[in-house]
């Protein structure tokens, strides 16, 4: 699970630390051997995510999320199909892809593909991604919206997470779902969503 704040305006350490502790099932978790909420927050103050992981699976271990490199703040769920695909088209050999969960694989595909990469790559994915150089924040799900994420723009700032409703609620007022197959692109204060994904038989 995961959660993530844009602002040019500022994200505080206590505002997604906040939304930390909104996420679901974290007592279960925790009583799991859950690690400590991973949180990042930009030193300009622009960006800010969290991520709990989820250890269901056996490379599950393998995910240290958020993602961050001089370019790139990365955080997501996945649950990539063709992987080997995927690796050879990457330039990554098999030591390395033996070291690397599906969320580490999907950051290297955005790296590379950018806003094409919902359409490159094949299973289960919500991710929200952000760019240093530019301080656009690009987000998407998977064709079937398997893994949903949910977003609100308030106060200036657009909030992300990974978690469904509880009992009808959400963790903030105006929460929107980014619906399967669509992107959002955030920058300067400024939202765009379209539909990435096409229904073959809407082509024919």
């Amino acid at each position: 699970m995961f959660a993530a704040m844009a602002a040019a305006g500022g994200c505080g350490s206590h505002d997604i630390t906040a939304m930390a502790a909104a996420l679901p099932g974290r007592s279960e978790l925790l009583s799991r051997g859950d690690p400590a909420h991973a949180v990042w927050v930009d030193d300009s103050g622009a960006f800010a995510a969290v991520c709990r992981g989820l250890c269901w699976l056996p490379e599950d271990p393998l995910d240290t999320q958020p993602g961050v490199d001089p370019e790139l703040i990365f955080v997501c769920r996945a649950r990539l199909h063709a992987r080997a695909g995927l690796l050879r088209q990457l330039q990554i050999d098999a030591p390395r892809a033996a070291t690397l969960s599906d969320a580490q694989i999907l950051r290297q595909c955005y790296k590379r593909w950018r806003e094409e990469t919902p359409q490159r790559v094949y299973g289960d994915f919500a991710f929200v991604a952000w760019e240093r150089w530019s301080r656009r924040t690009v987000a998407a799900t998977d064709h079937l919206g398997n893994f949903p994420l949910f977003y609100c723009r308030t106060g200036g700032r657009i909030l992300f997470a990974s978690q469904k409703p509880v009992h009808g609620r959400t963790m903030f007022k105006g929460i929107e779902v980014l619906h399967g197959g669509h992107l959002l692109v955030h920058h300067e204060a400024v939202v765009r969503i379209e539909k990435w994904w096409r229904d073959p038989e809407e082509a024919s």
